[in-house]
């Protein structure tokens, strides 16, 4: 099997376990057995690459990466990788064991998304496009909602067209 698919197939197994790592500060060693680290590759990484690797599992996880154009990590790097921050109690608008899920509206003139879109919500929250992606509508006020997936990331769902599109809030 080649490197390309042993990555692949570690990255997939991976995904499902990156929110468990995020709240727990789990190495990807000590959640896969000797020889899925073998098979898969991840087991011939250095500490700070399979660190590195955690770090931005967890914030692809929670849609928090970039392009690959601004976002790079070199190898040759001695620093250790980010950390994950838990949520701090007093957060005004999410608890950790709350899942979000609501429904409200985008304000205004509607035309759908371009890959780096934000959506000022009727309930004052602004949330901006996660993917590059692109949509065009024609809308008024579209009634949106606003759920968070099992793996923990975002998504809006225009609910008269049913389209979505991955988000992440930022006020």
């Amino acid at each position: 099997m080649s490197l390309i698919k042993k990555t692949v197939i570690a990255f997939v197994m991976w995904l499902p376990l990156s929110a468990i790592v995020a709240q727990e500060g789990l190495a990807i060693k000590e959640l896969m057995t000797t020889a899925e680290l073998e098979a898969t590759g991840v087991g011939s990484l250095s500490e700070a690459e399979q660190k590195a690797l955690s770090a931005w599992l967890i914030k692809f996880q929670q849609g928090e990466t970039s392009s690959p154009q601004t976002n790079t990590i070199t190898a040759q790097s001695n620093q250790a990788a980010p950390v994950a921050q838990p949520l701090e109690e007093d957060d005004d608008w999410r608890r950790r064991s709350e899942k979000i899920d609501f429904v409200t509206r985008i304000v205004g003139e509607f035309s759908g998304w371009e890959g780096d879109t934000q959506f000022n919500l009727e309930n004052g929250q602004v949330w901006v496009q996660r993917r590059t992606s692109r949509w065009k509508t024609e809308l008024q006020n579209p009634e949106v909602r606003v759920y968070q997936t099992f793996l923990g990331a975002f998504e809006m769902e225009v609910i008269e067209t049913g389209r979505s599109v991955g988000v992440r809030r930022i006020r």
